[in-house]
């Protein structure tokens, strides 16, 4: 039931971008929020994605080349309404960079605030990452709440906005100043909720998990006619941070033990002549199957018309990765590195956690393991899958859940 309320979601591409997390959120705020407007980071103008009634975006357009590097320093440099800590050379021009992206989002918003007579009343301001834009939500609730004493602030974390060592520098702007001043902060991994409390142990009592979610798409059903070929997928951008390549090299190497083998490959990216020279100087071309960068719904009726019988991810990093999530709905055990929250999402009951550190020899002998396992074993696996999915990860539960609780959040403002 629509709460009176109004909320006011930042994002950084949503819905202008390409896929984004909120493509299965979006419908559980409409339904629980009476309006709910976006604010965009994006330049694009055209809606990529079909959003209900009551959902308005407005792009910011705010780029680099909307946004010049110099233009927003200068911005960052002579707004001095939030401290910049003691910190480097180097990390105090990201910060006025920092500064001035999240000044010129908060005086857009205003903008399209003042000029939409948009209701602020009792207003819950979201950030869906924890930047900029999260900075900007919180100085919104302040101003604001001369107005309406029950504004709130919200953001989410995910994974290159949570985890510093993951930035370039070590350094994550104003993200101490996030976590004092936000009413509540959720990560979307049990992980980056500890990480988080473990930081900033003074606050600990505004620091929640809350998962990303996906729809039910059904599940493959597995029967004995199925082809005969074990088949591996993974999907993701082909980059380093990804080690597809890594593999790529035991996959290879798998099929000089046994030759029934597939692997389709889904996502592109910088890494993807080094895969395929992989693949083509061990003379495995016939059992791999590149498709480059495809919409998720060609992913998803994959999963639906194909059997897959492993999912796998070895990347060196993750927040919590949505691609398995989607997999080990259809019953699609997994498994991958024990990276970020991957770990709330694949054990060893339901696919196969592996060491971040894995080499190519050894990640060889674990997928041998796992395709050797006696088919009840496998079975078991897949219905864990499926299960663990349902508990946790299923966006009508999952969402609603989220919706309840921050509309539960009382303002600091009496």
């Amino acid at each position: 039931m629509k709460n009176k309320r109004n909320c006011f979601l930042i994002t950084n591409s949503y819905p202008y971008g390409e896929r984004s997390f909120l493509d299965n959120e979006i419908k559980f705020l409409s339904i629980n929020f009476e309006n709910v407007y976006i604010f965009s980071l994006s330049e694009k103008c055209e809606t990529r994605a079909q959003l209900p009634e009551n959902v308005t975006a407005f792009p910011l357009s705010i780029n680099k080349k909307t946004f010049r590097k110099i233009r927003r320093f200068l911005r960052g440099f002579f707004d001095a309404r939030i401290k910049i800590s003691s910190c480097t050379l180097r990390n105090r021009i990201f910060s006025y960079y920092s500064r001035g992206q999240f000044s010129y989002i908060v005086s857009s918003i205003q903008k399209r605030i003042k000029n939409g007579k948009l209701d602020v009343s009792n207003a819950v301001f979201y950030s869906f990452w924890l930047h900029e834009t999260a900075v900007a939500c919180w100085f919104l609730r302040d101003y604001y709440a001369k107005k309406s004493k029950g504004c709130v602030s919200i953001s989410r974390a995910h994974g290159g906005d949570l985890y510093s060592y993951r930035s370039e520098h070590n350094y994550l702007p104003f993200q101490k100043e996030n976590i004092m001043n936000m009413d509540a902060i959720y990560a979307c991994s049990s992980n980056g909720m500890q990480y988080l409390k473990e930081k900033y142990p003074s606050f600990q009592g505004k620091i929640f998990t809350a998962f990303l979610a996906t729809q039910d798409y059904g599940i493959y059903k597995y029967n004995d006619s199925d082809s005969t070929c074990i088949t591996f997928v993974t999907c993701s951008f082909l980059r380093p941070l990804k080690r597809v390549s890594l593999f790529a090299k035991a996959f290879c190497k798998l099929l000089d033990k046994n030759h029934n083998l597939v692997w389709h490959c889904f996502g592109d990216g910088e890494e993807r002549e080094i895969i395929n020279e992989i693949v083509t100087s061990n003379g495995r071309q016939s059992n791999v199957h590149f498709y480059g960068n495809v919409n998720n719904e060609f992913v998803i009726n994959f999963y639906k018309t194909n059997r897959v019988d492993f999912f796998v991810n070895v990347s060196e990093s993750e927040g919590l990765p949505v691609s398995i999530m989607e997999a080990m709905s259809f019953g699609i055990p997994a498994i991958a590195t024990d990276v970020g929250g991957t770990s709330d999402l694949v054990s060893n009951n339901n696919g196969r956690l592996i060491n971040k550190d894995i080499t190519p020899n050894v990640l060889i002998d674990i997928l041998a393991e796992e395709i050797s396992l006696p088919k009840k074993e496998q079975l078991a696996k897949r219905a864990m899958a499926r299960q663990n999915w349902e508990q946790k990860f299923s966006a009508e539960k999952t969402y609603e859940k989220w919706c309840y609780d921050i509309l539960s959040i009382k303002s600091k403002y009496k």
